[in-house]
């Protein structure tokens, strides 16, 4: 873009007063020696004589104006100090909370004054959790922030000002395509903070592709958002004074995000000090290790809001590190407890590859490639109702040229809102549908052989333009028909059981003994110091506070309070313990797995497999399908097979008794009393 391009530097009839007449030149040529910088239309030296444009750049020239610069250190380049000064300003006056080396400074604000007018939480309190991983540091921040609501609820009791504390959280990474193993992404954090037991709505992301604090008034008593996850997207600009805590989960590869991060977290709600120590500090919590590094990036964090001489009022802390003292492993509560888990043994359903190797199936590669799309039934579009009268129409703003203001003029263009559909009749447009349900079929092939039987169907009642005029009730539809629903069973589903079924019968999956204790029975590590739950009976000590939501915590409790039917429980590991598969893509990890005694001191007779549901989702199409799979798992434990002589011989042994339930929250303790009944098998 040249400068001749830009409006403020063009001819402009508006600034009548500013300009002698082109025809005076005595006046032009006076004008442009008193400022030579002036841009001209016409050269003096010309045969027709010069003139000065009569732009807006050139009025701003003659005023030499005096020039309020906003976060004035961000205007320090060439190309910046180039453009101020072709302004002829008489001041330029800069606010900054880091002015450049070198400005003449007028007038400076120190930290200590914002501090003694009760604008800035301090101290500032650098937590090192004794902690290397980022999980447990997140637990920890939940706690101080969990610390900070009470304090905040009882000042609110006491004076009536609300305040809302708020956990900067900053992680490595927030792209869509960038989450993996090796680093701590914002939906890792998202994840793991709900199933700790936040509701979602407490939890923001702010990246720059997602905002969820966009519009949000943050300061409203009715917002629920305490937590929010960004990785650097919170910088000049944003400013919310409830946030009290920032926590680290890494050592930011962005010192800069970082440094900007610091301030977010110093400004006192309403500028006024509460009389609470805590709700006038502000906290930044890391990992083991790394606050060396932090310290640094706070102190740069401090200079760039212009408060480097509070650096003093950092306070480092290692307080939690004496608290947890070493780290260690998980041990058996009991002994009896390690000599029975010897013969403990899960079974899962398995194939074997081109070369013989046993494998847990896959739905994608062994289900789906197998099922007959043939078999599709679409025969419900029959009932579907289209509105026939159906006409889309769309809202446009269109722009064109006024005829009642010359184009010179800066409104020469006329706006006006339309309700229209500007691209003719709506196309029926099969491309479109394919592409929305390549997640449910395995190609584009497949989509459009699905979607042309549809629409065949739908011809036979309706004409092609009343298809494409309702195109959106039509794919939803479909969908619901391939997928399911609340109330169906989606025939990819329904293929996909057949295709598992006839794999069965002709030996291609077997329902065999794999998972021994070493694999799902896995122990954590933990601090000496963390605080403890009061359990009795769970297989490995200490069960560390934190490690269970409330329900999960319940359901322990009433498990231990049948001494006489429990041997020991365990809580299966999400995502990563004993899962079940079957004819569908996702494995199914349930929630606890328990034993019952035997005769015999060091022993179980029974290990129950147990998935829990809350009230609401007991009927979904999920729940549905791991109720029948948990029916499948049980109907085939009496079915053991060999799993063709590949594995390991004890795979081979007799097993113990495994039952699988699922029991929903409504009335999970009626249920589980059930499977402690003597009557039951």
């Amino acid at each position: 873009l040249k400068k001749d391009d830009l409006k403020f530097f063009q001819d402009n009839g508006r600034f009548p007063d500013f300009f002698p007449p082109e025809s005076n030149q005595k006046k032009q040529r006076a004008l442009y020696e008193a400022f030579p910088n002036l841009d001209l239309t016409q050269e003096f030296d010309s045969l027709l004589g010069g003139s000065v444009r009569t732009s807006l750049g050139n009025v701003v020239k003659i005023l030499e104006p005096f020039v309020i610069l906003d976060e004035g250190h961000k205007a320090q380049s060439e190309l910046s100090l180039s453009a101020l000064s072709e302004c002829n300003p008489a001041c330029v006056c800069e606010l900054t909370a880091t002015p450049a080396e070198g400005s003449n400074v007028l007038f400076s604000i120190a930290g200590r004054e914002l501090e003694a007018e009760g604008m800035i939480k301090l101290d500032l309190n650098l937590i090192e959790e004794e902690v290397t991983e980022w999980k447990r540091l997140l637990d920890f921040s939940v706690q101080t922030l969990d610390d900070l609501q009470k304090d905040a609820s009882a000042y609110r009791k006491k004076s009536g000002v609300y305040i809302r504390p708020i956990n900067l959280i900053q992680v490595e990474k927030t792209g869509k395509d960038q989450r993996s193993p090796d680093t701590i992404h914002a939906d890792d954090v998202k994840e793991y903070l709900m199933d700790s037991g936040i509701p979602e709505d407490q939890i923001a992301i702010k990246t720059s592709s997602q905002n969820d604090i966009e519009g949000v008034d943050l300061f409203s008593s009715s917002c629920p958002i305490r937590f929010i996850i960004t990785k650097q997207a919170l910088q000049e600009g944003w400013d919310c004074s409830y946030a009290y805590l920032l926590t680290v989960l890494s050592a930011s590869k962005s010192k800069t995000a970082l440094t900007q991060l610091i301030g977010r977290v110093l400004r006192q709600p309403y500028a006024r000090k509460t009389g609470m120590e805590k709700l006038d500090q502000s906290y930044v919590l890391c990992l083991r290790d790394s606050s060396r590094n932090l310290i640094q990036v706070i102190q740069n964090g401090f200079e760039h809001d212009g408060l480097g001489d509070l650096f003093d009022r950092v306070k480092p802390s290692k307080a939690s590190a004496t608290d947890l003292g070493e780290r260690k492993e998980q041990t058996f509560r009991k002994p009896e407890y390690k000599k029975s888990v010897e013969d403990f043994l899960l079974p899962i359903f398995v194939t074997r590859d081109s070369h013989g190797n046993v494998r847990d199936i896959d739905f994608a590669y062994d289900i789906l490639p197998r099922i007959d799309y043939d078999e599709i039934d679409l025969s419900s579009l029959k009932d579907v109702h289209l509105d026939p009268k159906k006409k889309s129409k769309k809202t446009v703003t269109a722009f064109n040229f006024s005829a009642s203001v010359a184009v010179d003029q800066e409104d020469f263009l006329a706006i006006k809102e339309k309700e229209e559909n500007p691209i003719g009749s709506t196309e029926l447009r099969r491309s479109y549908f394919v592409r929305n349900i390549l997640d449910l079929v395995p190609n584009p092939w497949v989509g459009k052989q699905v979607i042309d039987k549809a629409i065949a169907i739908l011809k036979k009642q309706y004409s092609e333009e009343q298809v494409a005029e309702n195109q959106i009730l039509f794919l939803d539809e479909i969908r619901a028909i391939l997928a399911g629903d609340n109330v169906r069973l989606g025939e990819i589903n329904r293929l996909a059981r057949e295709v598992f079924v006839e794999m069965l019968k002709k030996d291609e999956i077997r329902f065999v003994l794999r998972f021994d204790a070493d694999a799902v029975l896995t122990r954590e590590k933990y601090f000496e110091g963390q605080g403890r739950e009061s359990f009795k009976m769970s297989l490995f000590e200490p069960v560390v506070r934190g490690s269970m939501n409330d329900f999960e915590r319940e359901f322990a409790l009433f498990i231990e309070d049948k001494k006489d039917r429990t041997y020991w429980w365990y809580r299966n590991k999400p995502k990563d313990g004993y899962h079940l598969i079957g004819w569908q893509r996702n494995k199914f990890y349930p929630d606890f797995i328990f034993t019952a005694p035997s005769d015999k001191p060091d022993a179980f007779q029974k290990v129950f497999v147990v998935e829990t549901k809350g009230a609401q989702l007991a009927r979904t199409e999920d729940t549905e399908y791991k109720r029948e799979l948990v029916r499948e798992y049980n109907d085939f434990f009496g079915k053991l097979k060999a799993p063709w002589g590949t594995m390991d011989e004890k795979t081979y042994a007799a097993p113990k008794k495994v039952q699988f339930e699922l029991v929903t929250q409504s009335d999970w303790k009626s249920e589980v009393n059930r499977l402690f009944s003597p009557s039951k098998p």
